[in-house]
């Protein structure tokens, strides 16, 4: 999306989070005069192009930002993957006693920085037949080369899973259970 009267020929520089510009890559590769730029977030990169009334800058963003922004649209579908979408959960906390209830979690951990710190964090799931559908580094601000990491695990049996984080609990230096929460079916 761009400025309105504009057409992909116009367009230098293409601005989105990293995620969406990698989702979107073979469409760069066919269009080897786009620079792809980093920024914080997708209707972020839109919003800026409308208000400083950028030409020769496009965004990869919604629809909703695109309408919002009063940005046209040039090329619709560029992701890798057509089934792609997004999830998202809201985390919210309860008054009282909270009894989690679900077959999978999302959890952030850090741990030393030594060869198989990871490997010994990851064989307390395998052990207990906990399943990972994701996993993700994510760097430490101010702490270069040292890494926190971002899993979403399934399991069958809740004892597993408890165990499981008493275990990873010992190991790592933090542990942050984001949630626990039933699986959710694929939109497609």
């Amino acid at each position: 999306m761009a400025l309105p009267g504009q057409s992909i020929k116009d367009i230098r520089t293409v601005r989105s989070h990293p995620m969406a510009l990698a989702q979107s890559s073979e469409f760069f590769e066919k269009n080897p005069h786009l620079e792809p730029l980093e920024t914080t977030d997708t209707a972020e990169s839109a919003r800026e192009i409308a208000e400083n009334r950028m030409t020769g800058v496009g965004a990869v963003a919604s629809e909703l930002a695109a309408k919002l922004y009063g940005l046209e649209i040039l090329e619709a579908r560029i992701e890798n993957l057509k089934a792609n979408y997004t999830r998202f959960f809201m985390v919210a906390s309860r008054e009282g006693k909270f009894q989690p209830e679900g077959q999978k979690a999302s959890l952030n951990f850090r741990i030393t920085h030594q060869v198989g710190s990871l490997v010994e964090i990851l064989e307390i799931f395998k052990k207990r037949q906990i399943n990972l559908t994701l996993i993700q580094s994510v760097p430490i601000p101010g702490h270069p080369d040292e890494y926190s990491f971002h899993i979403d695990l399934e399991w069958i049996h809740q004892n597993e899973f408890q165990e499981a984080m008493r275990e990873v609990k010992e190991k790592a230096q933090e542990v942050f259970l984001l949630g626990i929460y039933k699986k959710g079916e694929k939109p497609f």
